[in-house]
């Protein structure tokens, strides 16, 4: 036997040695990543198809077979239902499917460490353990792909709730406030008529307006809309009938500013509670509309603005 063949096969048995000396029985995937968020944002982001979409790694592909799937550099991941901490996701390409699991711990109040882990056990054929080594390396990447773009978008909040929000603290505490309600939503004009009424009071005590005027809409358990509108004024004067002086607390609010009609600021406010729940923020007060714009001369709602005020302790 010439050498050159000799020296061949010791090369082919050497490396099917290698296949079972460096590639373990059970091939183990795990990528762990730390994220500035809690479980309930994450899960609601990972979980949620139509959350999904804003965030998952490149463009949306019409050959996915259901909601629940998303394809990555033509691998399906099938994302299953789970639960806050743990969330089942099947990985199908044409040379794997695999079950893998994506578990979430708290690190702090704050923080939340996402690991994305699988484990197969490795074939007795060299060559099909080699490919399934290599199969598991181009997973361990795109998990990492997948969980890097994640970690950048539910970081940024504006991304997460659609909103910049700030924290500010209370800087016009005295109020003139009145109360009214109405068996249905109300107008734009039932609304200033109220507000109309508290400058009239402002404008002969000679008292200052010092910012613009403010606004609260509750639904009861009678289903009637409980209205309260407010100016802040810069000191406290007598008043008369259904309008009150009220201080409120010199405490910490959230500020946020939308433009368009009633449908962006419901939106906002619904964003709002998402944002202290998952902050695990609480609120001792109502939040409240500062009308900027004003809606009686501005009649077209797309190009009202308003900011919205929610206390927090």
């Amino acid at each position: 036997m010439k050498l050159s063949v000799k020296i061949l096969i010791v090369c082919f048995v050497l490396s099917i040695s290698c296949s079972y000396v460096f590639i373990p029985n059970s091939i183990k995937i795990s990528k762990k990543v730390l994220v500035k968020s809690s479980n309930e944002t994450i899960f609601r982001f990972l979980q949620n198809p139509d959350f999904r979409k804003k965030w998952w790694p490149g463009k949306e592909n019409s050959t996915a077979r259901s909601s629940s799937e998303n394809i990555y550099k033509n691998t399906r991941f099938d994302i299953g239902k789970g639960y806050l901490d743990f969330l089942p996701i099947k990985v199908i390409s044409d040379s794997v499917e695999l079950t893998t699991n994506i578990s979430l711990a708290s690190i702090n109040n704050d923080s939340t460490e996402i690991h994305w882990e699988a484990s197969f056990k490795a074939s007795l054929n060299p060559i099909k353990r080699v490919l399934q080594y290599r199969n598991a390396t181009t997973l361990h990447s795109n998990f990492g792909d997948i969980l890097h773009v994640f970690k950048n978008f539910i970081e940024d909040d504006k991304k997460v709730y659609g909103l910049a929000i700030q924290f500010s603290k209370v800087t016009n505490p005295v109020l003139l406030t009145t109360k009214f309600s109405s068996h249905s939503y109300p107008t734009t004009n039932l609304i200033y008529n109220s507000i109309d009424r508290l400058k009239a009071s402002i404008k002969n005590k000679g008292v200052v307006q010092i910012d613009s005027p403010m606004l609260n809409i509750f639904k009861n358990g009678t289903n009637e809309f409980e209205i309260q509108t407010a100016i802040p004024v810069n000191k406290s004067f007598e008043v008369a009938g259904n309008q009150a002086i009220k201080r409120m607390v010199l405490g910490r609010i959230l500020v946020t500013e939308v433009m368009g009609g009633q449908a962006k600021v419901e939106t906002a406010f619904i964003e709002l509670e998402n944002y202290l729940k998952d902050k695990h923020l609480l609120s001792p007060a109502i939040p409240y509309q500062l009308l900027i714009t004003n809606r009686t001369a501005i009649r077209d709602s797309n190009n009202w603005i308003t900011r919205i005020y929610y206390p927090i302790y």
